[in-house]
């Protein structure tokens, strides 16, 4: 999958950040846009004691609320990597080399959250680019 736009990363750790409009394929890059648009911007926040009045029952999934980016991982035969909904790839990271050796063998792409875990406090995600 030859989806970056190669020349132009800047270092973040071990690996690299390109910017926004990296990703070359077209489909892959509007599967990230519907997806931000269609699922993360229908998830809400609600504290513990309003879920009962405003979640209608029935099976739902929850999460620690995290100071987070909606990322995606990507992951094909040749690679693989993380990519935002506006473009931005990272590569060479230990999550994306995890990411290999762990999903040898399958392609995809994974939705997440983006964010750096911290000792104290809540989790932000401007820790991930220190």
């Amino acid at each position: 999958m030859s989806v970056v736009t190669t020349g132009r990363g800047r270092p973040l750790g071990s690996g690299l950040m390109y910017p926004a409009g990296s990703v070359r394929d077209a489909e892959l890059a509007a599967l990230f846009a519907a997806c931000k648009q269609n699922v993360a911007g229908a998830c809400t926040s609600v504290s513990p004691d309003a879920i009962a009045a405003i979640i209608p029952a029935g099976r739902h999934v929850a999460s620690t609320k995290v100071d987070g980016e909606q990322w995606f991982l990507c992951k094909d035969s040749d690679a693989a990597f993380l990519a935002s909904p506006n473009g931005r790839v990272i590569t060479g990271v230990p999550i994306a080399d995890e990411a290999e050796r762990i999903l040898s063998g399958w392609s995809g792409v994974l939705a997440g959250e983006l964010y750096a875990t911290v000792d104290t406090g809540r989790p932000r995600v401007f820790e991930a680019y220190a």
